[in-house]
């Protein structure tokens, strides 16, 4: 199934925010965060398929007679954390250099 322009637009915003920088510099960083961009979307398109409904907003837990069971309620935010993006996309980011916040020198107007 094609990506559709809308999720990669929502998906780049997205994944600006769990990157360091928020915007990809070279052209082998850009290259890695689009990537991860794709692997994300369809990362999430599978796991809705698996689940194949949503959640109502603030369910937690279910119980039906001797059955009951929790749910990680932070992957049904949106937001990207190291528990929501999947290994595909993380390894993109984690192999391009985005994801250390502590190396300042990877900035051109550092000396």
């Amino acid at each position: 199934m094609p990506i559709e322009e809308n999720d990669l637009i929502n998906m780049r915003a997205k994944m600006s925010g769990f990157i360091f920088p928020n915007v990809p510099i070279s052209d082998f960083e850009r290259a890695a965060f689009e990537r991860a961009v794709n692997y994300q979307i369809e990362h999430e398109r599978q796991r809705r398929a698996a689940v194949g409904m949503s959640l109502p907003e603030g369910v937690t837990s279910v119980a039906i007679g001797h059955f009951s069971a929790s749910f990680d309620d932070s992957a049904f935010t949106g937001k990207l954390t190291r528990k929501t993006i999947c290994d595909a996309a993380y390894s993109e980011l984690l192999l391009a250099g985005l994801l250390y916040r502590g190396l300042e020198g990877r900035m051109a107007a550092c000396p």
